[in-house]
């Protein structure tokens, strides 16, 4: 699915860490694809386990469904569209769960994902997940978190520093699954032979501080 020469690889992990019981992390990948995603759970009664799997499952089902080898040569499709509308999808999906079920009232999720095609990415996100590239030696934070805390920087209500130890750090304000509508943020670039990409919830970026 790649081009020039390009080759992708992939390593996840999830780890529950020391101050929780459950982990309510998702990720998923297809080499064949060229998809990867993460979502991070947020809701009472497990139902944030339940909201970070419904996101990747359906955001995967979806692009399996549209991006077939067919529709990506006869460029029939764009990829960033395509990556929208299964985001987009896979809030109507939990959001829809979230009203069936009392346990599940409220349940959200935040979600990034890359999608590697040609020599190009398409990456998307909702929430405080980020994703992060590697390239030439420099370490780029690629997203901007959807929060409260990341909002008031923009304002200059705060610092970088200031930020990181605010008690607001973690209230974000987009996740899937909260409201009938979501806005997803999409962007396609470039890809370069040694590229890294860094998909992580706030439970890494948070501790590491990277």
């Amino acid at each position: 699915m790649l081009a020039n020469g390009l080759k992708l690889g992939v390593y996840g992990l999830t780890d529950v860490g020391l101050n929780r019981e459950h982990n309510e992390d998702s990720i998923s990948w297809d080499i064949d694809l060229g998809l990867i995603l993460l979502a991070d759970g947020m809701g009472g009664h497990n139902a944030g386990e339940i909201a970070s799997e419904l996101a990747v499952t359906a955001i995967r089902d979806a692009l399996l469904d549209v991006l077939t080898p067919d529709m990506l040569e006869t460029r029939m499709i764009k990829c960033d569209e395509a990556v929208r509308e299964a985001v987009i999808y896979a809030n109507e999906e939990i959001h829809e769960q979230a009203n069936k079920r009392i346990e599940y009232a409220g349940m959200g999720t935040t979600v990034v994902l890359t999608l590697f095609y040609d020599d190009k990415v398409t990456y998307a996100h909702v929430g405080d997940s980020r994703i992060y590239r590697f390239r030439n030696a420099e370490l780029k934070q690629l997203t901007q978190d959807h929060s409260l805390v990341q909002e008031m920087i923009d304002s200059g209500y705060l610092s970088q520093e200031e930020a990181q130890v605010s008690t607001s750090r973690n209230l974000i304000t987009r996740a899937l699954g909260i409201a009938p509508d979501v806005e997803v943020d999409v962007v396609t670039d470039d890809l370069e032979q040694e590229d890294v990409y860094l998909l992580c919830s706030d439970g890494l970026s948070d501790l590491v501080g990277i």
